[in-house]
Order: structure tokens, then C-alpha cells, then sequence
């Protein structure tokens, strides 16, 4: 009998993601996480922060792709997780101004979906993701 492996924390998948970007990124990409919420986000630093341009629900990697600078942001969860309501805001803002913007709770789903918009070389052949997110 197979023992499956526990789902991966959301940092994990972050990692991965972030790995496979930088091992496979598709020619000019531009990825990164902004450091945005957490902890620095609580309190009196909250209004401060704001103030300096931090923004609530902004997704877990953001990545700039030419040839246009298409922005694409995409929100992590661990299995089974489901986005704030800030987080789903942040995503119909970025797809209301023309970039693309999905939410995932899998590291299958996060490679097929970075795949299918050509932003990772090759492909992992993993489970297609749906939408035109």
C-alpha cells in the first residue's frame, strides 16, 4: 500500500514555484513576491503602511513577461485553502486593468498554470488548470 505524502504548506508551494521560475522561466520573465501583509500588517503599522503604498490581498507571486510587460499575479493556498475576500479583490482588479490573475491550491495547479500562459520552459505534464485566469 501507498502512503501519500501530506499536502504541501503554502510556503512550500511558494518555494517550488519560485525554483521552478527560476530554473525554467520563460526568456525576460520578471517574478517576485511582495512582502506585503503578515505581521507587518497589524496594528498601527497597518495605517502606517498603507500610507507607504501596501496593499492588502496582494497575490503570493507577482511576475512582469514580455513582450507587452503583462503582469500576471498568482494567489497560493495550501490544499483545500480558499482566498480573502481581499485576495479575490486584488485578482478582479489585476484582470479588470489587463493582466491575468488566478488563485490555486495545489503545486500541480500552479505549474500548469504558469505553463499554459508560457511563463515556465517545458512542461511538468501535470493537471490542466481551468479558466482564462
Amino acid at each position: 500500500m501507498m502512503v501519500k505524502a501530506p499536502p504541501l504548506a503554502e510556503n512550500e508551494i511558494q518555494r517550488a514555484v519560485f525554483a521552478h521560475l527560476r530554473t525554467r522561466g520563460a526568456p525576460g520573465v520578471v517574478a517576485f513576491h511582495p512582502k506585503n501583509g503578515g505581521i507587518h500588517q497589524r496594528g498601527r503599522h497597518r495605517g502606517i503602511n498603507a500610507g507607504l503604498g501596501v496593499l492588502s490581498g496582494v497575490a503570493d507571486v507577482i511576475i512582469i513577461a514580455p513582450p507587452a510587460a503583462t503582469v500576471y499575479a498568482l494567489e497560493l493556498k495550501k490544499r483545500g485553502g480558499k482566498p480573502s475576500d481581499e485576495q479575490i479583490a486584488f485578482i478582479e482588479a489585476v484582470e479588470k486593468a489587463g493582466g491575468k490573475a488566478h488563485w490555486v491550491d495545489t503545486l500541480d495547479d500552479a505549474l500548469a498554470w504558469l505553463e499554459w500562459h508560457g511563463l515556465l520552459i517545458g512542461s511538468t505534464r501535470r493537471a490542466a488548470v481551468g479558466g482564462e485566469g
